[in-house]
Protein backbone atom coordinates (compact mmCIF):
# COMPACT_ATOMS: atom_id res chain seq x y z
CA UNK A 1 0.00 0.00 0.00
CA UNK A 2 1.03 3.56 -0.70
CA UNK A 3 -0.05 6.56 1.78
CA UNK A 4 0.56 10.07 1.25
CA UNK A 5 -0.70 11.57 4.18
CA UNK A 6 -0.96 15.67 4.99
CA UNK A 7 -3.25 18.19 7.25
CA UNK A 8 -5.23 19.00 4.54
CA UNK A 9 -5.99 14.98 2.68
CA UNK A 10 -4.90 11.57 2.93
CA UNK A 11 -4.08 9.17 -0.33
CA UNK A 12 -4.24 5.98 -0.59
CA UNK A 13 -3.68 3.19 -3.15
CA UNK A 14 -4.09 -0.38 -2.53
CA UNK A 15 -3.45 -1.64 -5.71
CA UNK A 16 -1.50 -4.71 -5.79
CA UNK A 17 0.85 -3.46 -8.69
CA UNK A 18 1.50 0.24 -9.92
CA UNK A 19 -0.11 -0.85 -13.46
CA UNK A 20 -2.96 -2.94 -12.54
CA UNK A 21 -6.36 -1.96 -14.79
CA UNK A 22 -8.73 -0.52 -11.85
CA UNK A 23 -10.99 2.17 -13.14
CA UNK A 24 -12.60 3.36 -9.72
CA UNK A 25 -11.32 5.63 -7.79
CA UNK A 26 -13.16 6.48 -4.27
CA UNK A 27 -13.05 10.22 -2.75
CA UNK A 28 -14.19 11.43 0.32
CA UNK A 29 -15.08 15.31 0.83
CA UNK A 30 -16.30 14.86 4.46
CA UNK A 31 -13.97 12.24 6.43
CA UNK A 32 -12.54 14.34 8.94
CA UNK A 33 -13.75 16.73 12.32
CA UNK A 34 -10.25 18.05 12.92
CA UNK A 35 -9.94 22.01 13.10
CA UNK A 36 -6.34 23.48 13.79
CA UNK A 37 -5.80 24.14 17.15
CA UNK A 38 -5.46 28.09 16.21
CA UNK A 39 -9.38 28.12 15.54
CA UNK A 40 -9.77 26.94 19.06
CA UNK A 41 -12.64 24.48 17.83
CA UNK A 42 -14.36 27.46 15.92
CA UNK A 43 -15.57 28.10 19.51
CA UNK A 44 -17.79 24.82 20.02
CA UNK A 45 -17.30 21.93 22.38
CA UNK A 46 -16.14 18.60 21.88
CA UNK A 47 -19.46 16.80 21.64
CA UNK A 48 -20.49 18.83 19.01
CA UNK A 49 -17.23 18.06 16.94
CA UNK A 50 -17.98 14.65 16.86
CA UNK A 51 -21.31 14.85 15.36
CA UNK A 52 -23.12 15.05 11.77
CA UNK A 53 -22.68 18.63 11.77
CA UNK A 54 -18.48 18.90 11.93
CA UNK A 55 -18.27 15.39 9.25
CA UNK A 56 -19.64 12.16 8.07
CA UNK A 57 -19.87 9.91 9.98
CA UNK A 58 -18.23 6.34 8.98
CA UNK A 59 -17.62 8.01 5.14
CA UNK A 60 -13.46 7.63 5.99
CA UNK A 61 -13.91 4.20 7.28
CA UNK A 62 -16.03 3.50 4.62
CA UNK A 63 -14.21 4.71 1.41
CA UNK A 64 -10.82 3.56 3.13
CA UNK A 65 -12.41 -0.39 3.50
CA UNK A 66 -13.84 -0.15 -0.10
CA UNK A 67 -10.96 1.05 -1.81
CA UNK A 68 -9.01 -1.99 0.78
CA UNK A 69 -11.28 -4.20 -1.26
CA UNK A 70 -11.41 -3.26 -4.35
CA UNK A 71 -7.62 -3.15 -4.27
CA UNK A 72 -8.37 0.72 -5.68
CA UNK A 73 -7.15 3.99 -4.59
CA UNK A 74 -9.08 6.77 -2.69
CA UNK A 75 -8.61 10.41 -1.33
CA UNK A 76 -10.05 11.58 1.86
CA UNK A 77 -9.99 14.76 3.89
CA UNK A 78 -8.36 15.45 6.84
CA UNK A 79 -10.34 18.76 8.00
CA UNK A 80 -14.05 19.82 9.19
CA UNK A 81 -16.36 20.69 6.81
CA UNK A 82 -16.91 23.65 9.54
CA UNK A 83 -13.87 25.13 8.49
CA UNK A 84 -14.58 25.19 4.75
CA UNK A 85 -16.58 22.94 2.52
CA UNK A 86 -14.98 21.24 -0.07
CA UNK A 87 -18.18 20.20 -1.89
CA UNK A 88 -19.44 23.38 -1.93
CA UNK A 89 -18.40 25.96 -4.89
CA UNK A 90 -16.59 29.26 -3.67
CA UNK A 91 -20.23 31.43 -4.59
CA UNK A 92 -22.16 29.28 -2.04
CA UNK A 93 -23.57 30.72 0.47
CA UNK A 94 -22.76 27.68 2.94
CA UNK A 95 -19.25 27.40 1.50
CA UNK A 96 -18.25 28.08 5.51
CA UNK A 97 -21.80 27.47 7.71
CA UNK A 98 -22.29 30.03 10.28
CA UNK A 99 -25.20 27.46 11.55
CA UNK A 100 -25.56 23.81 11.04
CA UNK A 101 -28.66 21.55 12.20
CA UNK A 102 -29.41 24.65 14.46
CA UNK A 103 -26.19 24.77 15.94
CA UNK A 104 -24.18 28.23 15.71
CA UNK A 105 -20.47 28.25 14.79
CA UNK A 106 -19.27 31.16 16.72
CA UNK A 107 -15.96 31.43 14.54
CA UNK A 108 -17.84 31.59 11.75
CA UNK A 109 -19.88 34.26 12.27
CA UNK A 110 -19.18 37.73 11.03
CA UNK A 111 -16.07 35.99 9.42
CA UNK A 112 -13.87 38.78 7.57
CA UNK A 113 -12.97 38.48 3.66
CA UNK A 114 -9.86 37.82 4.57
CA UNK A 115 -9.89 35.22 6.65
CA UNK A 116 -12.85 33.89 4.43
CA UNK A 117 -9.50 34.20 1.14
CA UNK A 118 -6.66 32.36 3.65
CA UNK A 119 -9.36 29.36 4.43
CA UNK A 120 -9.89 28.88 0.53
CA UNK A 121 -6.14 28.79 -0.44
CA UNK A 122 -5.44 27.01 2.61
CA UNK A 123 -7.89 24.19 2.81
CA UNK A 124 -10.11 24.30 -0.39
CA UNK A 125 -8.16 25.26 -3.07
CA UNK A 126 -5.09 22.78 -1.88
CA UNK A 127 -7.78 20.18 -1.53
CA UNK A 128 -9.12 20.04 -4.95
CA UNK A 129 -5.56 20.92 -6.52
CA UNK A 130 -4.15 17.46 -4.66
CA UNK A 131 -7.08 15.35 -6.10
CA UNK A 132 -6.48 16.46 -9.59
CA UNK A 133 -2.77 16.26 -9.30
CA UNK A 134 -3.27 12.59 -8.48
CA UNK A 135 -5.90 12.15 -10.70
CA UNK A 136 -4.14 13.76 -13.70
CA UNK A 137 -0.81 12.00 -12.85
CA UNK A 138 -2.83 8.40 -12.93
CA UNK A 139 -5.61 8.54 -15.18
CA UNK A 140 -7.11 9.24 -18.73
CA UNK A 141 -10.88 9.72 -19.14
CA UNK A 142 -12.83 6.67 -18.64
CA UNK A 143 -12.66 6.17 -14.76
CA UNK A 144 -15.58 5.84 -12.25
CA UNK A 145 -15.07 8.25 -9.68
CA UNK A 146 -17.03 7.13 -6.33
CA UNK A 147 -17.86 9.60 -3.44
CA UNK A 148 -18.75 8.80 -0.17
CA UNK A 149 -20.81 10.53 2.29
CA UNK A 150 -23.04 10.24 5.13
CA UNK A 151 -26.20 11.61 6.29
CA UNK A 152 -27.88 11.80 9.35
CA UNK A 153 -31.65 9.64 9.54
CA UNK A 154 -33.74 12.17 11.89
CA UNK A 155 -33.82 16.01 11.37
CA UNK A 156 -36.39 18.46 12.94
CA UNK A 157 -38.60 17.92 9.92
CA UNK A 158 -38.59 14.36 8.42
CA UNK A 159 -37.36 10.95 9.02
CA UNK A 160 -35.65 9.19 6.66
CA UNK A 161 -36.04 5.53 5.88
CA UNK A 162 -33.84 5.89 3.37
CA UNK A 163 -30.45 3.22 4.00
CA UNK A 164 -28.31 4.46 0.98
CA UNK A 165 -28.38 7.07 -1.54
CA UNK A 166 -27.70 7.61 -4.65
CA UNK A 167 -26.59 11.12 -5.93
CA UNK A 168 -26.01 11.99 -9.92
CA UNK A 169 -26.78 14.32 -12.61
CA UNK A 170 -24.96 13.12 -15.97
CA UNK A 171 -25.04 9.90 -16.26
CA UNK A 172 -28.39 8.04 -15.21
CA UNK A 173 -28.01 5.20 -16.93
CA UNK A 174 -24.63 4.12 -14.37
CA UNK A 175 -27.04 5.34 -11.47
CA UNK A 176 -30.00 2.76 -12.75
CA UNK A 177 -26.97 0.23 -12.85
CA UNK A 178 -25.78 0.63 -9.64
CA UNK A 179 -29.26 0.87 -8.21
CA UNK A 180 -30.73 -1.91 -9.18
CA UNK A 181 -27.85 -4.56 -7.61
CA UNK A 182 -28.35 -2.79 -4.58
CA UNK A 183 -32.61 -3.42 -4.75
CA UNK A 184 -31.67 -7.21 -5.25
CA UNK A 185 -29.66 -7.15 -1.82
CA UNK A 186 -32.37 -5.66 -0.27
CA UNK A 187 -31.47 -2.09 0.00
CA UNK A 188 -33.64 0.76 0.63
CA UNK A 189 -32.05 2.80 -2.11
CA UNK A 190 -32.58 6.59 -2.93
CA UNK A 191 -32.58 8.06 -6.17
CA UNK A 192 -31.26 11.72 -5.45
CA UNK A 193 -32.45 11.09 -2.06
CA UNK A 194 -31.28 12.80 0.68
CA UNK A 195 -30.12 15.59 -1.23
CA UNK A 196 -30.04 16.09 -4.98
CA UNK A 197 -27.54 15.46 -7.05
CA UNK A 198 -28.15 18.75 -9.41
CA UNK A 199 -27.35 20.59 -6.43
CA UNK A 200 -25.17 18.43 -3.86
CA UNK A 201 -22.45 17.17 -6.09
CA UNK A 202 -19.75 19.84 -6.63
CA UNK A 203 -16.39 17.87 -6.13
CA UNK A 204 -17.86 15.00 -8.65
CA UNK A 205 -19.18 17.55 -11.59
CA UNK A 206 -15.58 19.45 -10.72
CA UNK A 207 -13.37 16.71 -11.52
CA UNK A 208 -15.67 13.98 -13.97
CA UNK A 209 -15.47 17.10 -16.64
CA UNK A 210 -11.74 16.09 -16.63
CA UNK A 211 -11.06 12.52 -15.64
CA UNK A 212 -14.43 11.13 -15.82
CA UNK A 213 -17.78 10.13 -17.74
CA UNK A 214 -19.28 7.94 -15.12
CA UNK A 215 -19.23 9.46 -11.28
CA UNK A 216 -21.36 8.95 -8.86
CA UNK A 217 -22.18 9.77 -4.85
CA UNK A 218 -23.29 7.07 -2.47
CA UNK A 219 -24.80 8.41 0.45
CA UNK A 220 -24.95 5.88 3.57
CA UNK A 221 -27.59 6.46 6.82
CA UNK A 222 -24.88 7.07 9.33
CA UNK A 223 -26.54 5.17 11.64
CA UNK A 224 -25.81 2.09 9.92
CA UNK A 225 -21.98 3.15 9.90
CA UNK A 226 -21.59 3.97 13.30
CA UNK A 227 -19.71 0.84 14.28
CA UNK A 228 -17.32 -1.37 12.56
CA UNK A 229 -19.55 -3.82 12.13
CA UNK A 230 -21.58 -1.67 10.08
CA UNK A 231 -18.75 -0.26 8.37
CA UNK A 232 -17.87 -4.01 7.37
CA UNK A 233 -21.11 -4.76 6.42
CA UNK A 234 -21.96 -1.44 3.75
CA UNK A 235 -18.23 -1.53 2.57
CA UNK A 236 -18.79 -5.13 1.44
CA UNK A 237 -22.54 -4.95 -0.09
CA UNK A 238 -20.59 -1.41 -2.01
CA UNK A 239 -17.62 -3.58 -2.48
CA UNK A 240 -19.81 -6.62 -4.50
CA UNK A 241 -22.10 -4.37 -5.97
CA UNK A 242 -19.17 -2.62 -8.02
CA UNK A 243 -17.71 -6.33 -8.88
CA UNK A 244 -20.98 -7.32 -10.25
CA UNK A 245 -21.03 -3.93 -12.89
CA UNK A 246 -17.21 -4.48 -13.83
CA UNK A 247 -18.11 -8.15 -14.14
CA UNK A 248 -20.61 -7.33 -16.69
CA UNK A 249 -17.86 -5.78 -19.60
Amino acid sequence: MIKIKNTIFSFYDFRKTKNINNDYFLICDHGSNKIPNIYKNLGLNENILNTHIAYDIGAREVTIDIARKMFAQCFVSNFSRLIIDPNRKVIDDDLIVKNSFGINIPKNKNISKKEKNLRINKFYNKYHEGLNHILEKKYNNGIKLISIHSFTKETKTENRPTELGLLWNRNIQFMVSIKKKLLKMHVNVGNNKPYSGFFYNYTLDQHSKKFSNKSITIEIRNDLICNKKGIKRWSRLINETFIKIRNEK
